[in-house]
């Protein structure tokens, strides 16, 4: 199901940047998004489907996250990419039939005189990258006896031990700006032979810069602009054929602005860091129109039965009276993708044969509201947080879609909170603030809604959205023992 929804969210901005990404003149992108958008899962959903969206050429990614080393040194900054790399790398196969004859050489002889050594720096490696230690031994393994093979050849020739000079003195000067030591040797090569054998291009993808401290994110940045640049050469480091950069551009403005003053050039900071233009990720419209399947993945228990939730609905009276503020929530960014996924995983509710609304009982059949309210409240973090939300709505003139809907459905249940009304009424009355209405129960729905005005005359009334939510006001101040309508 996660598949089908990820097919369905991620169809639009798939197509938008699989052009963005197929510029020729496009190697360096700025992938902007709001934290909690779905960035990550977009980026590795676009690259795992990308037939999907008839991308013309076959990509390979390199996934790094510096939050796990943010608090480094600028000099062990580079050494943690570098092996964060080649870390990614050793995911796929390394032929070593393949590298040039002199690299073929001198790569397994000098692994092969230190395999403790290369492995051992690896694996230490590990925590700061945050690379999956069962994964990595496996293909350690792998590797070393691959170089193996070459090791009789290489026991015999008198060069060995100056080659082997030659690259440990190397290696020690790794934090070099422009260092070519034996891992960043081992990184291009391997790329070199990914890109010439199966005719792929290889993206590094720098994610996570959300996650860091204000304080790291710059430093962060500056390591990665510095190394960009092959040589000044204007090709990316290691071969790389696209580095993406993935970050809410609009958040490291604002923190630059902040750190540095508002006279200072952003534009001219961060226009290093792509090519083109930012690619600004969006998928509000999107995921609202299929907001409603994930929150079908919840379910319902009663007793040893369970039942999706939008067969619940179905079966109830009073339904569908808040869910429209989870569409309001992501149109105006109060909850993000991310948020809604982890909520609506395995998440579930019990039927309860007592379930209190303020000091009212709810029987069964009209607990669905009360389960709707739970769900937008814990959406949206807590009781007092859905009600700055509501309120702050309120002042945008807000679009929220189905809202006269969920306006009904909630008018009733805050008429009949503890049962259904079984015969049609007239002329019955309701005070929302300031606002008095007058309305008909007919076939357990309302008709002849009107409003009485200033002189106690009544005319004809459609709800506003504002009316809407100040009705949702007054049903969380209930359900969580308080009056906030105002």
């Amino acid at each position: 199901m996660i598949d089908q929804l990820h097919k369905e969210l991620f169809e639009g901005p798939g197509l938008a940047f699989k052009e963005h990404l197929e510029l020729d003149s496009n190697e360096r992108i700025l992938f902007s998004g709001k934290f909690g958008k779905g960035k990550t899962t977009f980026l590795k959903y676009f690259f795992e489907n990308q037939k999907e969206f008839k991308v013309d050429k076959n990509y390979l990614t390199i996934y790094i996250s510096p939050i796990n080393y943010s608090i480094a040194s600028n000099e062990d900054i580079i050494k943690y990419i570098k092996y964060d790399i080649i870390l990614e790398l050793m995911k796929y196969d390394i032929n070593f039939e393949n590298f040039d004859p002199a690299f073929k050489d001198t790569l397994p002889m000098y692994i092969y005189k230190n395999p403790s050594k290369v492995i051992g720096k690896l694996v230490s490696f590990i925590p700061y990258v945050g690379k999956e230690l069962d994964e990595i031994y496996k293909k350690a393994n792998e590797f070393i006896e691959d170089v193996k093979k070459y090791e009789n050849g290489l026991k015999e020739r008198d060069e060995g031990n100056a080659l082997e000079n030659f690259l440990e003195k190397i290696e020690k000067t790794e934090s070099s700006l422009y260092e070519d030591d034996f891992i960043s040797k081992v990184i291009e090569k391997t790329i070199e032979n990914k890109k010439e054998n199966n005719a792929k291009k290889v993206v590094l993808i720098i994610d996570d810069l959300d996650r860091l401290d204000p304080e790291h994110i710059f430093r962060i940045l500056n390591v990665f602009a510095s190394h960009f640049d092959k040589k000044n050469s204007g090709l990316n480091k290691f071969n790389f054929d696209k580095v993406v950069v993935v970050c809410d551009y609009k958040n490291v403005r604002n923190i630059y602005k902040n750190r540095y003053g508002s006279n200072v050039d952003f534009n001219g900071y961060i226009d290093k860091f792509y090519s083109n233009e930012p690619f600004y990720f969006q998928n509000n419209q999107k995921l609202n129109k299929i907001i409603y399947k994930y929150i079908d993945r919840i379910t319902i228990k009663n007793g040893n039965q369970k039942y999706p939730f939008d067969r619940y609905l179905n079966n109830t009276i009073n339904r569908n009276g808040l869910l429209p503020l989870i569409s309001a929530m992501v149109i105006y960014d109060y909850i993000s993708l991310r948020a809604l996924q982890i909520y609506t995983t395995e998440k579930s509710f019990s039927l309860q044969m007592e379930l209190r609304y303020g000091n009212i009982d709810i029987d069964v059949p009209k607990q669905c509201m009360i389960f709707e309210g739970i769900i937008v409240a814990e959406l949206a973090g807590n009781y007092k947080c859905i009600i700055d939300f509501l309120e702050d709505l309120e002042d945008k003139s807000p679009q929220i879609e189905d809202y006269a809907i969920g306006f009904e459905m909630l008018l009733i249940f805050l008429m009949y909170p503890s049962s259904n009304f079984h015969k049609d009424e007239q002329g019955k009355t309701f005070k929302l603030g300031e606002l008095e209405l007058v309305f008909d129960l007919k076939n357990k729905r309302i008709g002849n809604l009107q409003k009485v005005t200033n002189t106690g005359h009544r005319i004809n009334y459609s709800p506003s959205p504002v009316d809407y939510l100040k009705l949702c006001k007054m049903f969380f101040g209930n359900l969580y023992g308080s009056n906030v309508i105002h």
